[in-house]
């Protein structure tokens, strides 16, 4: 038997949770209970707006993991990231008539993304959930994702994805959802609504 064997943890990883100001560290095992356990959190000073450089969340972040986390035991180990819908921006886009290329596509929603919230397309890193019909994006600060992406390198954590809390749960629910139904999620002062039609996600609001 290979040294190191007994340190492959099946089933196991972590969770960080990130909203405005607050971040938890959870630790999730399929197969033994519980499912969920909280190891730890912390405040931060959140920055005055989303364009900020967000180096007060990485300071907390490194340490909240270096107090969590003993040296080299969590190294290898997959983290997934969680962000309050607060960090991101979510919006729908119709197709240009005639659009044949996904750059189309990506124009119009740089373009339907600055209006709706005024901020450079350039200082956020957008990603969608294609569908032709009704293309759906989200956006998140480069900024928040470089400090998330350095505090996981640091401690050899393999991040497997970011995504916004609505994101993650529609995916999660929306085939259980009837036709005409709306989809809601409230975290803290902050509702957003998606609405259901043809089985498809048709509008985004927050």
């Amino acid at each position: 038997m290979r040294r190191g064997f007994a340190k492959l943890n099946l089933g196991q990883g972590l969770r960080l949770g990130v909203a405005a100001g607050h971040a938890s560290l959870w630790r999730s095992s399929r197969w033994r209970a519980p499912a969920w356990t909280l190891l730890g959190e912390a405040e931060y000073a959140p920055d005055d707006s989303l364009n900020g450089d967000f180096s007060a969340l990485g300071q907390a972040l490194a340490q909240l993991l270096d107090r969590l986390l003993p040296a080299g035991k969590y190294a290898g180990w997959p983290l997934s990231v969680v962000l309050d819908d607060g960090l991101a921006r979510l919006w729908q886009v119709d197709a240009p008539q005639g659009a044949a290329r996904l750059a189309d596509i990506e124009a119009a929603a740089a373009l339907r993304f600055q209006s709706l919230y005024g901020d450079a397309p350039g200082l956020w890193h957008s990603s969608s959930a294609w569908d032709a019909r009704a293309p759906f994006f989200c956006a998140v600060p480069r900024a928040l994702l470089a400090q998330l992406t350095r505090v996981a390198a640091a401690r050899k954590l393999a991040l497997i994805f970011i995504t916004p809390q609505f994101a993650r749960h529609w995916n999660r629910w929306h085939g259980a959802l009837k036709p005409g139904a709306w989809f809601g999620q409230l975290q803290e002062n902050a509702l957003t609504l998606g609405v259901l039609h043809d089985g498809r996600l048709r509008a985004v609001r927050a």
